[in-house]
């Protein structure tokens, strides 16, 4: 793959585009902190425009609906735990931010809200063709301090 190519990858039925050399804007949240029944909304406007003929006008306009909603409700953090106010975990997430800076990605800012998170950051070359995957970027970041947190919270679970 040249530099200006794209590599793609599914998850949950949707593909994601991840240019090469790009910068990306990331928000993680923590297990529980949307309501069921918004996530089950969103889940059924996508299927259902999945299976209509929806033009790609229309299908960005429903993810920019769906990020606007969630940035809301995010927020207004009336829903689930709020772990990431804790300044003990909030510097557990920061650590594993810092970590991978200059090693899988160049880190641009962070901002850890109560219940998610916010991330610029740019994947630096795994080798001469590719950057290193978001997807294996954010299952390492993610995986390794929900465990870190879970622990320093004496529980289990999802995070």
């Amino acid at each position: 793959m040249g530099r200006l190519d794209y590599r793609f990858f599914y998850r949950r039925y949707l593909p994601h585009l991840q240019p090469l050399g790009g910068t990306f804007f990331i928000t993680f949240r923590l297990a529980g902190s949307l309501p069921k029944s918004v996530l089950e909304r969103w889940d059924q406007e996508k299927r259902q425009a999945a299976h209509s003929i929806v033009s790609r006008k229309a299908e960005e306009e429903i993810d920019r609906r769906h990020f606007r909603e969630m940035e809301s409700l995010l927020h207004k953090a009336e829903q689930g735990p709020l772990w990431l106010g804790e300044a003990r975990i909030a510097d557990i997430v920061a650590e594993g931010l810092r970590y991978r800076d200059g090693k899988v990605y160049r880190l641009d800012a962070y901002c850890i809200m109560p219940n998610h998170v916010h991330i610029v950051f740019a994947p630096m070359p795994e080798d001469e063709k590719e950057d290193y995957s978001l997807a294996k970027i954010l299952f390492s970041l993610k995986g390794r301090t929900s465990r870190k947190a879970n622990q320093s919270l004496d529980r289990a679970g999802a995070f």
